[in-house]
């Protein structure tokens, strides 16, 4: 084994207008009586997007390691690394075990008041194909935070339990439950508590609490779903408000079934859809306990409508004691 060597290079390339591309090369050679591997370098490119994956690899009997795996993606603004170990089972009644992190993880495009910072990840899975357990951990900055739960799946999908903080927020305990076969189906909540508003709106005082839950399930080429938003007594600057949503979904098509935010002095309702009708309504009578720096009181109701990035509508405002910022 230790004399015997290995070189491949190929390219796969899809004929579609996406232009999906896939190139490998592979050098490995015996390591030992009973191991083997070397570099290996993945490069996928789709619409001249391009990510590479490189890695060191070692396979012996029944495991394989991804050592100083590198990862490139044009959403990421640095190159992650990770390792992986994969231990097979001897047998197809065995249980198999994988354990990776992957670090420095850098997404782009997150707004500055987000101090997200490189994000990494944990996961590790023990079990077969037909059912498997684990835990993943997810974390960033230590203003940012992180998640963490469990995970038990089979091989038509998984279910995720977890918990956790986000910039400075608590996470309660909630579920995410994924099903690939037959179809794409996707069951997720989310509980937060305070969060602060300045940790994603600099110049918006206050502190937010809702619950959300999300279904979500591929019907043909569509994915058809709903999410359900529950705003629990919350704070903008000095006005309790609490509310609810409730918005449909299929395909690009979204509609507002309802929303309604209320509190002293200020209520918004809306519903409709954004591509066709959007109606709404809004009654604000001090914008000083909105914004510290603002003034007077403001009513409107209309409907707006966005077709072909064309803007168009009908909104009746009126403005009392005049509006100053």
């Amino acid at each position: 084994m230790e004399k015997r060597s290995l070189t491949t290079t190929g390219d796969w390339i899809e004929s579609s207008p996406a232009h999906t591309s896939l190139r490998w090369s592979a050098a490995w050679h015996g390591l030992s009586d009973n191991t083997f591997g070397g570099p290996i370098k993945l490069l996928f490119n789709q619409k001249n997007s391009l990510s590479s994956i490189s890695s060191l690899i070692r396979i012996a009997p029944h495991q394989i390691l991804l050592n100083s795996m590198e990862l490139k993606n044009p959403s990421l603004s640095t190159t992650t690394t990770g390792f992986w170990k994969i231990d097979l089972p001897e047998n197809s009644a065995g249980d198999f075990s994988i354990y990776g992190n992957q670090s420095n993880i850098a997404v782009k495009d997150i707004p500055k008041s987000v101090t997200a910072g490189p994000l990494s990840f944990k996961l590790h899975l023990h079990g077969n194909f037909n059912h498997y357990i684990g835990a993943f951990a997810m974390n960033g900055s230590p203003s940012f935070g992180g998640i963490q739960g469990n995970i038990e799946g089979s091989s038509t999908g998984l279910q995720y339990d977890y918990t956790g903080n986000m910039l400075g927020a608590k996470l309660l305990p909630a579920k995410l439950k994924i099903d690939w076969q037959p179809l794409i189906n996707v069951q997720g909540e989310l509980r937060l508590r305070g969060l602060q508003n300045q940790r994603i709106f600099s110049t918006v005082p206050g502190q937010l609490s809702c619950n959300m839950i999300i279904n979500a399930a591929q019907a043909a080429k569509n994915i058809n779903g709903r999410i359900q938003l529950q705003v629990l007594p919350s704070q903008i600057y000095k006005t309790n408000l609490v509310g609810n949503a409730d918005l449909k979904f299929s395909g690009n098509q979204w509609d507002l079934q309802e929303a309604n935010i209320r509190g002293s002095g200020l209520t918004v309702t809306a519903s409709g859809n954004l591509q066709k009708h959007l109606s709404f309504s809004l009654n604000i009578d001090n914008w000083q306990m909105l914004a510290p720096d603002a003034r007077g009181s403001t009513s409107a109701h209309g409907w707006i409508a966005q077709a072909n990035q064309n803007w168009v509508g009908s909104i009746k405002a009126h403005a009392h004691n005049g509006i100053s910022y």
